[in-house]
């Protein structure tokens, strides 16, 4: 193509003069005949397989839609400042989204082979969904309705892919509909392992807590490049960050609650309730909530209850 094109690339330079000759028109034409023939776009078949690419650099998404080999439409738009803070993996599934959700009309109701080159995909959507991040269960979800097969292939096979990824389109806006994301909600909702009395005073007391309000003005506005950006008192949150994502004045790391300050002690002493001692105790709270140092106060909390020390003291004579 470079060839091709080099007669009218030399129109371009500054010190050329305009003048179109006959190798100009001739290379236009070959252009033109090029970008017509199904070796570049063929109309799409409703009876042939469908496959797709897709591809997820640093900013870019991309996303190629191929039956027997040859591309029937081409896709890529650039990420969000704060979707290009995702991990990797999080950008190829939003990639594998974004692929889908814009070639909706091709595949919707078919059987669909997606093509990528992030062997850790493969296990995510074999996983149960709510054993996945919340943000990573927020994309599957999205992708509940088509039928995809996804399958690992190596990147020099994705080219197209990752190249649109690489030169995509300025694009950002992503359209969610109301119901989607009622939907997204409930699922959230569903699966968090608290009550709903519970979850109304977090909800609550975050909305009055001011680190709580600033953590959730990161979440959606996006965190600094750096910890020297970071103001002193959310310097805690720093290695979550990726993790942490807000719905109705719910922080969640992850499946687990931020829990506001004022609502700490409280917790502790319902996590400690039935006396299990420090391990357990930290165990039954990895399930449900979270904050900074949560392992500390447990410790604490635990090595001044009477009631542990008894039974420390019966367990050690018992050996």
């Amino acid at each position: 193509m470079s060839e091709i094109t080099a007669p009218l690339r030399e129109l371009l330079k500054k010190h050329v003069s305009w003048h179109w000759t006959a190798n100009h028109q001739a290379a236009f034409e070959k252009i033109k005949e090029i970008f017509s023939t199904d070796r570049v776009l063929r109309y799409y078949d409703f009876t042939t397989p469908v496959v797709l690419q897709k591809g997820a650099s640093s900013k870019g998404l991309g996303a190629v839609l191929l039956q027997d080999g040859f591309p029937v439409a081409y896709a890529s738009r650039t990420m969000t400042t704060k979707q290009e803070r995702y991990t990797q993996i999080e950008k190829e599934l939003l990639a594998v989204v974004f692929a889908c959700e814009m070639f909706h009309q091709y595949i919707y109701g078919k059987t669909v082979e997606v093509h990528s080159d992030h062997k850790p995909l493969e296990n995510i959507l074999k996983k149960p969904l709510g054993a996945a991040p919340a943000r990573l269960q927020r994309m599957l979800l999205r992708l509940q309705k088509y039928d995809i097969n996804l399958i690992y292939k190596p990147g020099k096979l994705l080219k197209v892919a990752d190249t649109l990824s690489r030169a995509q389109l300025a694009e950002t806006a992503e359209e969610i509909s109301e119901q989607d994301m009622k939907s997204q909600v409930y699922l959230l909702y569903a699966n968090l392992p608290c009550s709903s009395e519970i979850l109304e005073k977090v909800r609550e007391e975050t909305a009055r807590d001011p680190m709580s309000q600033k953590i959730i003005r990161m979440i959606r506005v996006g965190w600094p490049q750096s910890t020297k950006a970071l103001p002193e008192d959310l310097k805690d949150y720093w290695n979550h960050k990726l993790k942490l994502t807000e719905t109705q004045l719910i922080i969640l790391n992850d499946q687990r609650i931020l829990i506001p300050l004022v609502l700490r002690r409280k917790i502790l002493d319902k996590l400690h309730e039935v006396y299990q001692g420090i391990e357990k105790t930290k165990q039954r709270a990895r399930q449900s909530v979270f904050w900074p140092r949560i392992n500390k106060d447990i410790e604490d909390l635990v090595s001044k209850c009477s009631h542990c020390q008894e039974q420390e003291m019966l367990i050690q004579r018992n050996r």
